[in-house]
């Protein structure tokens, strides 16, 4: 069992996931946010906000509407625009919001909860009639289109692993691939998934995804051993000395440009009904 006093998996995805924020905007060609309702939203929650430069970001470019950020960990500037508000709470716990949301952003949060189908009821829930929710993840495992992944190579084993881990650990990390359909079996209307590529490394010709590629892989080999280290040694057991070995072969294979790998990125929207009863 893990020391109180190490960070726990929700902590450790969740400081790795601040740095994935500039990978995004790259991403996605400069845009925020995808739902269709945010540049009309008056009152947005921004969930598991880490720093707070999103929901920052989104208060300056939207003075008329009230911003509030949530997250386990206060982490979160001081000085922010009058409309923006953070508060400590942990998401899956009871929501006590007084008023409902126009719109509610759920970015990286794969291996921070325990419970999609509560957390996205939750959302569902405290959302306005007509509400958006917007949630943005990557997917395991990682896929290549001209076989030059193998289904036995360490990149592949290293996401096998991980996720067995993280479900040990009763944090899935592989629920990206199951948002859309979350989202239309719990009464979300007008449903969408836009689907996004983050190479392994500089391998594609293509200049852009080069560049996606380069940054993906700095992000990964960042916090590589960190959310290994959780996942592989509190999640499957393993020893530090077993987790430093794989991990050098998954870094190999990481930075090798032959193979042509990548994981996808999920941009799932979904509607709450305009005419909605309880």
């Amino acid at each position: 069992m893990a020391d109180d006093s190490e960070p726990s998996l929700a902590q450790t995805v969740g400081s790795a996931n601040d740095q994935v924020a500039p990978l995004l905007l790259l991403t996605f060609g400069g845009k925020r946010y995808f739902s269709p309702n945010a540049e009309t939203a008056k009152r947005v929650l921004d969930v598991g906000t880490g720093t707070g430069t999103w929901a920052v970001e989104f208060a300056d470019d939207h003075p008329c509407a009230q911003v509030f950020g949530i997250d386990i960990a206060a982490i979160q500037p001081s000085f922010v625009p009058p409309n923006c508000t953070f508060e400590i709470e942990d998401a899956e716990k009871e929501w006590t919001w007084t008023q409902k949301f126009d719109y509610i952003f759920v970015r990286l949060m794969v291996g921070s909860l325990a419970d999609w189908d509560k957390f996205t009821r939750k959302c569902f829930e405290n959302l306005e009639p007509g509400g958006w929710l917007e949630v943005i993840d990557p997917t395991l495992p990682a896929k290549s289109d001209d076989g030059t992944l193998k289904p036995t190579s360490p990149l592949n084993k290293w996401d096998e692993l991980t996720s067995k881990g993280a479900l040990n650990l009763g944090r899935p990390f592989d629920e990206g691939t199951n948002h859309e359909k979350r989202l239309k079996e719990q009464g979300f209307v007008n449903v969408t998934r836009k689907t996004f590529k983050w190479p392994i490394n500089t391998w594609p010709k293509d200049p852009k995804y080069k560049e996606i590629g380069l940054w993906t892989l700095a992000n990964i080999e960042r916090n590589l051993e960190a959310i290994s280290t959780i996942l592989l040694a509190h999640g499957l057991r393993m020893s530090q000395d077993e987790i430093l070995v794989f991990l050098s072969e998954v870094r190999a294979e990481m930075r090798d440009p032959r193979i042509h790998a990548y994981w996808e990125v999920f941009v799932v929207t979904g509607q709450k009904p305009e005419q909605f009863w309880i």
